[in-house]
């Protein structure tokens, strides 16, 4: 009797921890969406917003003056903004009349984190959320909204989601437009990183 209560035990914890690691089905993203989001520095926090479009294959993300993105990576102190279309990454930095290809990837799919693994939950500014890992990278959702995503070693680029704001609604075309001026310079020719 004693044995079988043992591998009862052994079972259940097993099964237990079983169903925390296999949590809920990985978030899809909508096919349209926006969301204000802010990261922080040692002094203070700098807000942007995120456009998404994955109908039109185009993602947005505008960071604020002083965003560790834009001094790190564009030196700059003003704001600049990360154009995700079709295949490749623009930023374009309006202080300095510039736009660059930065990389070569586009848009975020709306399923992206299908392969990640569940990591139980977290309290993230006092929301209870799901979190996910996907690489290096974490990301927190609470309800089907997103709430924080991580960068590893960098948690000044760590982007922070107000819920509140979040609008599933399609996405107008001109905010996915480039400038007027030439883009096709690579950004490494331009900025020291």
């Amino acid at each position: 009797m004693t044995l079988f209560l043992a591998a009862l035990a052994i079972f259940a914890q097993f099964a237990a921890s079983t169903a925390i690691a296999a949590g809920p089905p990985p978030p899809i993203w909508p096919d349209n969406f926006s969301i204000r989001f802010y990261t922080q520095n040692e002094e203070s926090a700098q807000y942007g917003t995120m456009y998404y479009s994955w109908s039109q294959r185009a993602q947005r993300i505008d960071h604020a003056q002083h965003s560790y993105e834009c001094e790190h990576f564009y030196s700059t102190t003003g704001p600049c903004t990360l154009l995700f279309i079709n295949h490749s990454m623009y930023a374009v930095i309006p202080d300095k009349q510039q736009c660059c290809l930065d990389l070569p990837n586009g848009p975020t799919p709306p399923t992206w984190l299908a392969s990640a693994s569940y990591n139980g939950t977290d309290t993230v500014n006092g929301l209870v959320c799901d979190r996910w890992q996907g690489g290096p990278h974490f990301y927190w959702e609470h309800s089907g909204v997103p709430v924080k995503f991580s960068f590893p070693d960098v948690p000044a680029q760590d982007m922070y989601f107000l819920p509140t704001t979040y609008l599933v609604a399609p996405q107008p075309s001109s905010l996915f437009t480039l400038p007027a001026t030439t883009c096709s310079q690579p950004c490494h020719a331009l900025f020291r990183r």
